[in-house]
């Protein structure tokens, strides 16, 4: 009986030893590891049809994704630092080798979304028009804000190099844009004004309504600069349009910064539009054409 256990006991060690056995001899044959697939790939197959095109471009390129670039330089105490000299923004099959200075970014995407990148930033003196500054306007802060909007539809690219030929043209479609919205609210029908602000030095069509209860009011104004077009590099003329009437009386806009708009058709799959403050609209030109000459000098060659 008890030799019966001890070979049952001696069989079930040996089976133990030899199931570590194989076990180490399986490790010892599985195959090398492959190499990390790039973060960016997880964006293949992404909804949106340019965060797939731009994904599928970066790794095309075999280039890195963030791709920035930096140098070494020694500060006034004799440290080594580095700066940021470049990075790349993709839109869609386009790279943009964008000067570290005005490198953007959008927190609502993860670092390496095709769109985290798709930004610029900053101060009115990185495009700030030559000639002194004027520093702080209406005690608000100097911004420029830059963002991009990209799509692969086929209905987008018919639409590259198509819009308003002349400021004239671009100014009276407004209009009647503006005359349609006008009586949308009967009570309080808007008026419709075009005026030439030499102050400014653009035409300024506006869209005013008085809103009714303690003289409140409701604006929608577009400026066209008096002497010039702002055209993208495809062709068409842009205006700016303004969240708010620029009030020559009024320093403040209520405390609130706000905004006037421009927008540029860059490629057949992309757009940006440039941000200022109101207080700020008289340097939107210059800006507009610092951007746009910023960006065509950055895009490089496709492959």
């Amino acid at each position: 009986m008890n030799e019966n256990k001890e070979g049952k006991t001696r069989m079930s060690r040996l089976s133990m030893s030899l199931w570590v056995l194989f076990s180490l001899l399986a490790v010892g044959c599985k195959p090398e590891p492959k190499p990390d697939v790039p973060p960016v790939a997880q964006y293949l197959k992404d909804n949106e049809d340019c965060t797939c095109a731009s994904a599928e471009a970066i790794l095309k390129s075999g280039l890195p994704y963030p791709n920035s670039q930096f140098e070494t330089y020694v500060d006034e105490k004799g440290r080594q630092k580095q700066r940021l000299v470049s990075r790349d923004m993709w839109l869609g099959p386009d790279r943009f080798v964008i000067p570290g200075e005005v490198v953007g970014s959008n927190p609502t995407w993860p670092e390496y979304h095709p769109r985290h990148y798709q930004r610029l930033g900053g101060s009115l003196p990185n495009f700030y028009p030559p000639g002194p500054s004027e520093g702080v306007i209406d005690g608000m802060a100097a911004m420029v804000d830059v963002h991009f909007t990209c799509s692969m539809e086929p209905s987008y690219a018919a639409t590259w190099g198509k819009g308003y030929r002349s400021n004239e043209e671009g100014i009276e479609k407004v209009r009647v844009a503006y005359q349609r919205e006008a009586t949308l609210l009967p009570k309080h029908p808007g008026l419709v004004t075009l005026s030439k602000r030499e102050d400014l030095g653009m035409w300024e069509l506006l869209l005013d309504f008085q809103t009714g209860g303690k003289g409140g009011r409701s604006w929608e104004a577009s400026y066209w600069p008096i002497d010039r077009e702002l055209k993208g590099p495809d062709g068409p003329v842009s205006s700016i349009k303004c969240d708010r009437r620029h009030d020559p009386e009024e320093k403040r806009y209520s405390g609130i910064g706000w905004i006037c708009s421009s927008g540029m058709r860059l490629t057949e799959h992309a757009s940006v539009r440039v941000d200022v403050y109101v207080s700020h609209l008289t340097h939107m030109p210059s800006v507009f054409d610092q951007v746009q000459q910023l960006l065509v000098n950055v895009k490089q060659p496709r492959e």
